[in-house]
């Protein structure tokens, strides 16, 4: 999916040209759809919490790598 979008969206100026940079930024997109998870579960299924909160844990990894790749 993230090959083909950006191979579609090459050049254009909302999407981040370096790899590494869009990398961090699709990071950064994850951790805020599983922060959101997180608290769309702790609202309607707290048992169900410890699903999307590993996956929140996972999604902040992720970004962290990227980070520390752009540094």
């Amino acid at each position: 999916f993230l090959a083909g979008y950006r191979a579609a969206t090459r050049g254009a100026p909302f999407v981040p040209g370096p790899d590494r940079a869009f990398g961090a930024a699709v990071a950064v997109f994850e951790v805020e759809k599983a922060a959101y998870e997180v608290v769309y579960e702790a609202s309607h299924r707290p048992e169900w919490i410890a699903i999307p909160r590993a996956g929140l844990l996972r999604a902040a990894a992720r970004l962290e790598a990227a980070a520390a790749g752009a540094a």
